[in-house]
């Protein structure tokens, strides 16, 4: 029994026998199933053989092998032991950097630094050459609803932790992003969470020029049903 890490360690051995497919990724197949057992040093000495061999690849190897990887790692987003530190940064994005650096309209490279970094430059331009990549849009719009969501966190205590404006600019940036989809059903969810947060901005607004009461207090009385977060202060 796995308990609550049961899915990253089916993850795990999903992902193995995957990689087991192919000669240059046997190492980290090794690794998936040490990891998967809980022995972990004996893992990451397999992940050190993969790196060391990986070193000798040419780039067009390098490249493909880390698109394996992280499309292995998408289909699999709850195995969080797979695409680990070293993996990661000795390997997946130096492969991509370099990639980009040798072809800067790459939209596999754009795409793939994009979803890693969250870089609001590398969505748009991957968006820019693939419209209908669904994961880069979904992306950019989560990255666009971070700051109106951070802002809003302590709304309920009539307190905005940002620029409103911003917020608002924001908001206006994701719906756009939403809106230009070739097919706009999946992102019916991420299109609410617009809607919402724009209507508490909207609100929180007609209401600090004329802030009579708590902001919940206001809400309720202009018949506005809004969900606020409980906050709870804790002392020595």
């Amino acid at each position: 029994m796995y308990y609550w890490n049961q899915a990253n360690f089916e993850g795990l051995v999903e992902v193995a026998n995957a990689l087991d497919g192919s000669p240059s990724t046997t190492q980290l197949a090794e690794y998936c199933r040490l990891r998967e057992k809980g022995l972990r040093r004996e893992a990451f000495r397999a992940l050190e053989a993969f790196l060391a061999i990986a070193k000798q690849w040419d780039a067009a190897t390098a490249r493909a092998v880390t698109q394996q990887i992280l499309e292995f790692n998408a289909r699999t987003p709850r195995t969080h032991q797979f695409l680990s530190q070293p993996l990661l940064t000795r390997f997946v994005k130096p492969t991509l950097e370099n990639w980009l650096i040798e072809d800067d309209r790459s939209q596999i490279a754009l795409r793939w630094l994009g979803i890693l970094s969250g870089q609001f430059e590398l969505l748009f331009k991957a968006l820019d050459l693939k419209p209908e990549d669904i994961p880069v849009r979904q992306k950019l719009v989560n990255r666009l609803l971070d700051y109106p969501d951070f802002v809003t966190h302590h709304i309920g205590e009539s307190k905005l932790c940002g620029d409103l404006e911003t917020a608002k600019s924001e908001l206006a940036s994701a719906r756009s992003v939403v809106k230009a989809a070739p097919d706009p059903a999946p992102f019916a969810g991420l299109l609410v969470d617009v809607e919402m947060l724009e209507a508490l901005l909207e609100h929180w607004e007609s209401y600090i020029a004329n802030p009579v009461g708590t902001f919940p207090e206001w809400c309720e009385e202009h018949g506005y049903d809004h969900k606020f977060g409980k906050v709870y202060y804790y002392e020595k």
